[in-house]
């Protein structure tokens, strides 16, 4: 440490009154014949007195130590593990703790200090538990990185079997220090027989079938049989004797029974001789929904939009679509519908029928639709007549209901006229307009299609009719018909949903989470008048597949919504969530399931070439884990230095005990002089 000229707040010239007015203080009480004392003495006591006084000057000037501290910042070379299940699970497992700690201690001797890393974070100790389910390489060498931020890190080593399931491609990753790669594992294919992997529909309509497609690997057992079987729980609904090749798909067709979420397994029987059983099986989850939404399409005759509506709708399974046009089909009285598409909307000569429940609706207007009166939903039009107007769509940049593509934007340009009542329109009441009239190259603030959401109940009111010019434009100039049919599904999909009128809304932030994860619950609660409030104690009951239970209890709140609970094991749950509003009691039941991840089982081949990529790419240099020694070498040959950090700091001097405790002193000794000498 190192101090230079002190600096004062004020003017240094006072130092010279400070001085004249010590030295004169000190001379007119020490230089006379009266006291007794020699003159040597006198002289003693009137530098002590000078002292004094010349300090306080100085301290009243405000001085400020000028002050310069150097700290030297060791290189830094961090050790990156892969802990991940698939180092542990290879043969050299029982070698990673020693080569860790011979790691650290090769970066020690080069005169370096070391970090050490995992896939979960900075670890304190080399004894890491090599369990993490999913490998992120990618992540962990940016977590590296990120961490060492604005230090000296030199370089990084990373320790890994080279096998990564989450992430991006680390080989592709750019860095500004070397990393030096340890390999571990098995570079060889172990015989083995596993499930690579396996497609399902994740939502499936009961009574419905849906095909499983299951990826069987096989390795060293050609030509021998083996059984895939496929279980619901732990009951086994189908199974399939083959011969086992390379790979091959092994393909079935389930029935989806009983609504809700289901687990279902599959597994490949187990050969003796493999490296591992963990990838002969596999789970995944398919949520079983009880129906399709049922959509109804009224008319007074047949229309060409009719056929493009009905169409669209039957490219997914979530909606069955009927059909009622008077004197051709029948409407069938006793059924539910979600959606009701009334396409000529407000025709004198056709009176809609009654309908079941509490249907959404979409309405057409044609040049036959009543526009006398004023229409429902908060529109009103006054028309010029009969005249009619050709318009395109032009999509409102602040709709906000729903998102469609960017490429559905251009898409309008090339969609030909449509007809609409020619006049003036008003909208009142909360509606929300999608599409605006184009007329040529003018957009006007007139709607083309527009939604109504009261709370209640919502709708669309579409102007015009001639939806089909659309479709068959589109199909004509793009081969597809994406954008349009995006559109059509978009606007079912809103109109279905219902609005949510529960005083207490307890639910799950995602039907599904990864095993390890934290599971998250929205909970809401209101009044009689629909306002929000919060101190409602809420009870929580979570049930696994075994019916075993687990208890929670939280407190309402009128802002924050999410309420956590620790990671649960791989399975289906159930919960049930209660609390008290007032004097009425409220339940919401529910479930979720939590997955099993198993990525690490389904590849335990190593994968040296990407660590020797990495290597090559950042400048460091590849080393199995039988032979580290020349990796010591290398990091000597790095040559790294040490960073001084300067920092420097101003103390007043007037804060310093010391300085008081010193002019306190003086003072005291000439006190005692003084007094010893007879002077008091």
């Amino acid at each position: 440490m190192s101090q230079s000229p002190l600096v004062f707040e004020f003017a240094v010239w006072w130092l010279v009154p400070a001085f004249l007015v010590a030295v004169g203080a000190s001379v007119l009480l020490y230089v006379t014949d009266k006291f007794p004392w020699s003159n040597a003495m006198a002289r003693w006591m009137g530098t002590l007195r000078f002292l004094v006084i010349f300090a306080m000057g100085i301290l009243l000037l405000n001085p400020l130590a000028h002050l310069f501290q150097n700290q030297t910042e060791q290189p830094i070379v961090a050790l990156a593990i892969d802990n991940s299940s698939s180092v542990w699970a290879s043969h050299d497992s029982l070698l990673l703790h020693p080569v860790i700690g011979q790691v650290t201690e090769m970066i020690r001797q080069s005169g370096y200090k070391p970090t050490l890393f995992s896939l979960s974070g900075i670890e304190e100790t080399t004894q890491i538990t090599f369990n993490s389910p999913r490998t992120d390489l990618n992540g962990l060498l940016s977590s590296v990185r990120e961490a060492h931020e604005g230090q000296n890190l030199g370089a990084i080593v990373l320790l890994s079997d080279g096998i990564f399931n989450t992430g991006f491609n680390p080989s592709y990753a750019s860095s500004i220090v070397p990393v030096y790669t340890i390999g571990t594992g098995d570079t060889i294919p172990p015989v083995d027989v596993g499930i690579v992997s396996v497609k399902a529909n994740q939502v499936v309509y009961e009574g419905n079938q849906f095909p499983i497609e299951i990826l069987v690997q096989n390795e060293g057992f050609e030509q021998q049989p083996a059984r895939v079987q496929v279980f619901q729980g732990t009951k086994e609904i189908d199974s399939r004797e083959i011969v086992l090749t390379k790979n091959q798909s092994v393909n079935f067709l389930i029935e989806a029974s009983g609504a809700g979420l289901k687990r279902f397994t599959v597994q490949v029987s187990k050969k003796e001789g493999e490296k591992t059983y963990a990838n002969n099986q596999f789970a995944f989850y398919v949520d079983v929904v009880e129906g399709k939404e049922r959509v109804l399409i009224v008319s007074d005759a047949p229309h060409p939009d009719i056929r493009v509506l009905r169409s669209v709708l039957a490219k997914t399974d979530n909606y069955e679509t009927s059909l009622y046009i008077k004197g051709i089909s029948e409407f069938d009285e006793e059924a539910d519908y979600d959606v009701v598409i009334w396409h000529g909307a407000f025709h004198p000569r056709l009176k809609l029928p009654e309908i079941k429940g509490d249907p959404s609706f979409w309405y057409f207007i044609d040049e036959a639709s009543d526009l006398r009166q004023t229409l429902p939903l908060g529109l009103s039009i006054e028309t010029m007549g009969n005249q009619r107007d050709n318009v395109r769509p032009f999509l409102n940049p602040g709709f906000s209901h729903f998102n469609l593509s960017g490429e559905f934007t251009g898409a309008f340009s090339d969609y030909p006229t449509i007809e609409v009542p020619f006049g003036n329109y008003e909208i009142n009441g909360p509606a929300q307009v999608l599409l605006f009239q184009q007329v040529g190259s003018i957009a006007t603030n007139k709607p083309l299609m527009y939604f109504f959401d009261n709370g209640n109940q919502r709708a669309a009111v579409c102007m015009g009719t001639g939806l089909w010019k659309w479709h068959i434009q589109e199909g004509a100039i793009r081969d597809q018909t994406e954008n349009f049919d995006q559109f059509v599904l978009k606007s079912i999909q809103y109109l279905s949903v219902r609005t949510d009128k529960r005083k207490f809304r307890f639910d799950p932030e995602q039907q599904s989470y990864l095993e390890g994860e934290k599971i998250f619950f929205r909970s809401e609660s209101y009044n009689d008048v629909y306002e929000r409030i919060g101190g409602n104690p809420i009870h929580l009951r979570i049930t696994n597949e075994e019916n075993k239970s687990l208890a929670y209890d939280f407190t309402g709140m009128t802002t924050h919504s999410s309420l956590p609970i620790n990671p649960l094991p791989a399975g289906v749950y159930t919960y049930e969530a209660i609390t008290t509003l007032g004097s009425a009691k409220h339940t919401q039941r529910g479930e979720f399931m939590v997955k099993k991840i198993q990525m690490e089982a389904l590849s335990v081949q190593a994968d040296h070439r990407l660590l020797r990529n990495i290597a090559r790419n950042t400048g460091g240099t590849f080393h199995p884990i039988h032979s580290t020694e020349s990796l010591g070498d290398e990091l000597k040959m790095l040559s790294l230095k040490s960073i001084i950090h300067t920092s420097q700091e101003f103390i007043p001097l007037i804060n310093l005990i010391s300085i008081l405790f010193l002019i306190i002193l003086l003072l005291s000794v000439e006190w005692f002089l003084r007094k010893y000498l007879g002077g008091y």
